[in-house]
């Protein structure tokens, strides 16, 4: 036992209620007692090795190979013999002098530890080496209770006398073999580990501790005697077969000498020695420690868990969750009051929205990029693009801001102001708006408002509407009763003979059909259903134009159509994100009357001009938190001359003072200087009316870009700086206390130097827009090049075909499933042409591998169709995964969960999805028993959920994740298997369709099985289906790893350490322009 050891032993800092006096004398009695006997062990063995070169050297001389082998025999015997009576004497006259029981056991331990390594140093001598392994592994339990019952002692002063006489029956067992003897000392070890806890009864633990230990021993009906009999017999029982085998002994020992050289025999062994005494030596220095380092290695992956889910929290916080006006003001010269309210040049106005309406649909392929050949949809609705033309309307292409999803874009046409990001999640939980907004002021004024459609006004606008028939809008599988359920009131809402009561008692009318939407994510834009859905929705406007047309002659009176859409969808059918498709939304105001001008280009103009353009037509104050401007081509075509200056004045008026606390005065001051005569304009004036319309126009442009220009007001810095400063001592904290962090920085090594490596190449990474656009290719990138580092680690070791063939599977199934998904956004520029005759969204772009949008083309397209693809790709999982697990119930559920995942790609029906489900749920039971059952009840969600087009990708994965999980078996080294975890986990995402951008979320399949909406259930599923390749690769190397902490210790390093550096970057971008198109979506998915 080394010096420093004692003093670990014995320092003040293990036990403070401890006295100084008795410490220090006890300290120093231990530390001369058992140097002692180190020192006279030493002596001994440098006399044992002095003899044995002695005589190796008269044997050599004498040239009798026989005398050589038979005299360095006796002489290994000789020494050890002599080695044991010595060290047995002075230990046993030790601890008759000095020592307690508990170092009785612990020295007895470490002379058994000293043997081991002795007759490691002869390896002719098996008999004996064997039987000092037995007795040191038996002793190994021993000495890790007797360092934890001193460290009692030491911690405990007033119970040490009590613990002592407690515990002494127990050392008399000694170093016993036996299962029985061996769960007792386990036992023991294990409550004395308890007790050592701070803040725990260590009395009471460890009373129910040995009393177990006790109840164990009496019921094996063993006695102290007979086992020290039994060991003794044993002990000479082994010495005696060594004897017996001394030819055998001997025949190899000859062997091995023919074999070697001599001076090569003499420098292995030096080696061996010496490495022998550094082992020992460092297990010298922390044995006393083991319990500590424990202790923080369980607490260290709690620990950056909550630090990750601290740092996520506040991140989000800082960027999405703060969207309040700033609270500071500059001073500034005072500003006038609003103008007066303009009359109301329309007393009715029906309010049309065709959910995700995308605007080529109406205006042509010119209005989005579109290629020459591709299909023009509107030529579905021949009488809305005929109307949209007409001199009685003006078009305009709108542009819908991030998020593009539906409550967000409500918000924004009604209140005029960009919706917050964080709208996203309060999409699938809208509460009341309590914002000014146009549906608040025409409740104001007075009108009376009727709403068919969507719920999410109602939630928006709970007491606006006198009447209201909600639908659902997040039930996609729905596709005809969304939209009939409204249709069906028109006849009544909208009577052209006003007969109907209900015709005659509304000002506004507000429809939202919701069938495109749901077409667009169940088949795409392109589809045969889109089509139909496109005809019914031009029958449905004709009889609107047509009714109103009829209702205005009757009454004598104008009525305002507003026919709009509140964003676009992808050649996928999803929106969410911020592609051109996605944000090309419709706005088309319907005159009563022909316009004297021709019709203009469609121009594209921001979806909140509709609030202030509506408040001027229908006479109602502007929203005092409106970003929009109003359209002058509308209010020229509609007002009267008198009252549009009035309209543009009042806007102007309205964004001066939204704009006031977002410049300093000094801004302020040449702002209204270089505007002066705009913003002193009057119906008064003298200027002549172009001139001063002019002059208004160009304030408010400059105006609308100032509010709209982000001035960092919506963001929280404070809690952006927090999340970075949480990740970044998390880190820090972990890398302080985990041994194998430590290790890996303190010895650097090609894998730990590649990990490095990859994490600057990350960092890099995730400062540039066009890298996270195309974050795929990346991960792609590591993995392979991890792989390479994972083949040069696996050069220098006999491990044959358990490591180079799955590493070739591996290899293969990433070049495989890295051409399964291309999410790049270059796919406009050369023009693609549409796969004739093929219906599945995206194929449009399947013709250049390295230039598509994002491709979701099966793997195998073309030689089987998809419902053999799935039965193929089915059938080889369900083989490999019965082979693996041969239980019955386990073989039943799953190929019963598998066909019936088969059966509902043929024939939706929601009761086979049902009993795919039940299956999944008893993998999911069995796993109690086992891990692996859970990773099967994952792959039966998988093949349910995912897609036909994912489904070949799925069963390539499944060979990639099991070579992968074979890998990490043979190897078993943190540094190579850890980061090939995490590197399988983010391509994987990638290699299902996945991306940063919400638009690749598909949401459809989350209603499998489903007959109603349920928002925890398809909010679930909808993970599910997104993170499903980084469950799988989680669950299959857990399955497969033997150090579990190791592994989700190292890939929660690593993801924090890249969220902590992404939430810097975006601190710095968050004035980028592409701050919500890019950055935010991918703090969202990280």
């Amino acid at each position: 036992m080394s010096r420093e050891a004692v003093l670990a032993l014995s320092h003040p800092a293990v036990g403070k209620k401890y006295s100084a006096n008795v410490a220090k004398h006890r300290h120093e009695k231990i530390v001369k007692a058992v140097e002692a006997v180190l020192h006279q062990r030493d002596a001994t063995r440098e006399q044992a090795d002095s003899d044995i070169e002695s005589q190796a050297m008269y044997g050599a001389a004498h040239s009798d190979p026989v005398a050589q082998r038979e005299g360095h025999r006796q002489m290994i015997f000789a020494k050890l013999t002599q080695l044991d009576e010595v060290e047995e004497q002075r230990t046993a006259g030790l601890q008759a002098e000095v020592l307690p029981p508990v170092m009785q056991a612990y020295v007895a331990a470490r002379f058994i530890a000293s043997a081991r390594m002795e007759t490691q140093r002869f390896p002719g001598v098996a008999g004996v080496n064997g039987v000092a392994r037995l007795l040191a592994n038996d002793c190994s339990v021993v000495a890790k209770v007797a360092e934890l019952v001193w460290l009692l002692q030491r911690t405990r002063e007033a119970h040490a006398s009590w613990l002592q006489q407690l515990l002494s029956p127990m050392w008399a067992l000694g170093p016993l073999e036996g299962a029985s003897l061996h769960r007792v000392w386990g036992q023991l070890l294990e409550g004395l580990e308890v007790a050592l806890l701070p803040g725990r009864d260590y009395v009471d633990a460890l009373q129910g501790t040995v009393g177990r230990c006790w109840g164990a021993l009496c019921a094996a009906q063993l006695s102290t005697q007979s086992q020290i009999a039994g060991v003794a017999s044993n002990i000479k029982l082994k010495r005696t077969g060594v004897q017996l085998n001394e030819l055998d002994v001997c025949a190899r020992y000859e062997q091995a000498l023919c074999d070697d050289d001599a001076r090569l025999r003499q420098l292995e062994a030096a080696e061996m020695e010496a490495s022998a005494e550094a082992t020992l030596g460092q297990r010298d220095h922390l044995v006393l420690l083991d319990w500590r380092e424990l202790v923080m290695s369980s607490t260290s992956l709690a620990a950056v868990c909550v630090v990750a889910v601290a740092a996520a929290l506040l991140s989000a916080s800082g960027l999405f969750g703060l969207n309040f006006s700033v609270a500071h003001s500059h001073d500034a010269p005072p500003v006038a009051p609003a103008a007066a309210a303009i009359p109301a040049v329309f007393d009715r106005l029906v309010f049309v929205v065709i959910d995700a309406l995308r605007a080529d649909m109406v205006l042509g392929n010119d209005a989005v990029q579109h290629s020459k050949d591709a299909e023009e949809l509107r030529g579905f609705m021949p009488f809305t693009a005929q109307l949209a033309s007409s001199p009685q309307s003006i078009a305009y292409i709108g542009h819908a801001a991030v998020p593009t999803v539906t409550m967000p874009r409500l918000k924004a046409l009604t209140t005029g102001k960009k919706p917050a990001f964080i709208d996203v999640l309060r999409n699938f939980n809208s509460k009341a708006l309590d914002e000014d907004n146009l549906v608040a002021q025409l409740s104001a004024a007075g009108r009376k408002m009727v709403l068919y459609g969507d719920e999410t006004w109602l939630l928006l606008f709970p007491e606006a509407f006198c009447r209201a028939d909600p639908t659902s809008g997040f039930f996609t599988k729905d596709t005809v009763e969304v939209d009939t359920n409204v249709t069906r009131h028109l006849r009544e809402e909208l009577d052209p003979t006003n007969q109907s009561p209900k015709s005659r008692d509304w000002d506004a009318l507000f429809l939202h059909y919701l069938g495109v939407d749901h077409v667009g994510h169940l088949t795409g834009p392109h589809s045969p259903l889109m089509r139909t859905k496109l005809a019914e929705m031009d029958d449905t406007i004709q009889a609107i134009h047509a009714a109103i047309a009829a209702q205005d002659a009757a009454r004598g009176t104008a009525t305002l159509l507003l026919l709009l859409s509140d964003h676009g969808m992808t050649e996928t059918g999803n929106h969410g994100g911020a592609s051109v498709e996605e944000s090309s939304a419709l706005l088309l105001f319907v005159l009563p009357q022909a316009m004297a001008t021709a019709p203009a280009p469609f121009a594209r103009r921001p979806q909140v001009d509709v609030v202030p353009t509506l408040a001027a037509l229908l006479g109602v104050p502007i929203p005092t938190q409106n970003m929009g401007r109003v359209l002058s081509r509308v209010i020229d075509a509609a007002a009267p001359a008198a009252a549009r200056l009035a309209a543009r004045y009042a806007n102007l008026r309205q964004l001066r003072r939204l704009a006031q606390p977002k410049h300093s005065a000094m801004f302020w001051a040449a702002f209204d200087n270089e505007h002066a005569a705009a913003l002193a304009w009057t119906p008064a004036s003298d200027l002549p009316p172009a001139l001063a319309t002019t002059l208004i126009e160009a304030a408010l442009d400059a105006l609308q870009g100032i509010v709209l220009r982000s001035d960092g007001s919506e963001y929280n810095t404070v809690h952006l700086l927090l999340a970075i400063a949480a990740g970044t001592g998390g880190l820090v904290g972990v890398c302080r206390v985990d041994r194998l962090i430590r290790a890996a920085w303190r010895a650097p090594s090609l894998p730990a130097a590649t990990v490095a490596g990859a994490a600057l190449l990350q960092i890099a990474a995730l400062a540039s827009s066009s890298a996270i656009e195309n974050e795929h290719a990346l991960w792609n990138l590591l993995l392979t090049s991890h792989l390479a580092v994972v083949a040069v680690a696996a050069v220098g070791r006999r491990s044959g075909r358990a490591v180079w063939v799955p590493w070739v599977i591996v290899l293969v199934a990433a070049r495989v499933l890295r051409c399964r998904n291309q999410i790049i956004n270059f796919g406009r520029l050369n023009g693609f042409s549409v796969a004739a005759g093929d219906s599945r969204a995206g194929l449009e772009y399947e013709h250049d591998d390295n230039l598509s949008v994002l491709s979701t083309r099966s793997l195998v397209h073309g030689l089987l169709p998809p419902l053999a693809e799935r039965v193929v790709a089915s059938a080889v999982v369900v083989a490999a995964e019965c082979w693996r697990d041969r239980s019955r119930l386990h073989v039943a559920s799953f190929a019963a969960g598998m066909l019936a995942t088969v059966l509902f790609s043929a024939v939706p029906i929601d009761t086979v999805a049902h009993v795919a489900y039940v299956c999944a749920g008893l993998q999911a039971c069995l796993a109690v028993g086992r891990r692996r059952h859970a990773l099967s009840a994952v792959w039966l969600l998988a093949f349910l959920l995912q897609r036909d087009t994912n489904v070949a990708a799925l069963a390539v994965l499944y060979a990639q994740l099991e070579a992968a999980a074979a890998l990490r078996r043979a190897l078993e080294e943190p540094l190579l298997t850890v980061p090939l975890a995490v590197y399988l986990a983010k391509a994987s995402f990638f290699a299902l369709g996945n991306s940063h951008l919400m638009t690749t979320i598909d949401i459809s399949k989350a209603y499998t099985g489903l007959s109603a909406y349920s928002q925890s259930i398809v909010g679930g599923l909808t993970a599910f289906i997104v993170f499903t390749g980084p469950l799988l690769v989680l669950l299959a190397q857990l399955d497969a790893s033997k150090d579990k902490h190791a592994l989700l210790l190292g890939c929660w390093c690593l993801e924090l350490g890249g969220f902590t550096v992404y939430s810097a970057v975006v601190y710095f971008m968050r004035f980028h322009l592409f701050i919500w198109s890019v950055f935010a979506p991918k703090v969202g998915i990280s």
